[in-house]
């Protein structure tokens, strides 16, 4: 059954709210969805109209089309992945933004002109993180990401598009307790 932006957060007012909006944002999901489940960790969701919501300390919400409705779910940290240039979608996007509370974290892509105009706006009460494609090496048809201690890791992404959600999937998952290691080790065994 599908709920109202107000109703999730009207069941998950003790849990840390993340919402994914954006053009990348059905694969950044999975990404994030997959690492939390490979490392056991305890999450709600919502995608289209399949939600789960219990007593978990984490809801990752795949905003869909936003509009007046989703600033009723009060995130807590905002991923924006490339926005649609039209004007709806970046009106709705802004202020998706300007909705994150004092201290919240706004995500963004920032190769995107649009996510990076909303993402990168003076709001100096939140954690703005920018995101750009991740460091990586090609070698033999394959693509190796290369970690901040220059360690080497061949994942099963190549397009730039897939280097730029793991980018997002990163940033994100620093902020809800994954670490680096387990993120590697997610990335490494994602199947598509």
């Amino acid at each position: 059954m599908s709920l109202t932006p107000s109703a999730i957060y009207g069941q998950s007012i003790d849990k840390q709210r993340i919402a994914i909006a954006g053009r990348s944002q059905s694969f950044i999901f999975d990404l994030v969805t997959f690492t939390l489940k490979k490392f056991n960790q305890q999450f709600d969701f919502v995608l289209g109209d399949e939600n789960r919501v219990t007593n978990a300390p984490i809801l990752v919400w795949q905003m869909g089309d936003v509009n007046a409705h989703s600033l009723d779910f009060q995130h807590h940290i905002l991923l924006i992945s490339p926005v649609s240039p039209s004007y709806e979608e970046v009106f709705w996007q802004e202020k998706l933004a300007d909705a994150t509370p004092k201290g919240g974290i706004i995500i963004y892509d920032a190769t995107d002109p649009q996510a990076k105009k909303i993402g990168s706006k003076g709001r100096s009460d939140l954690q703005s993180i920018p995101y750009e494609i991740f460091k990586h090496e090609r070698v033999n048809n394959q693509t190796i990401l290369v970690s901040s201690t220059n360690e080497k890791f061949t994942v099963p992404f190549s397009t730039p598009e897939e280097l730029k959600c793991l980018s997002a999937t990163r940033e994100l998952l620093k902020k809800i307790g994954i670490s680096s290691s387990q993120f590697y080790q997610a990335m490494i065994t994602f199947k598509k």
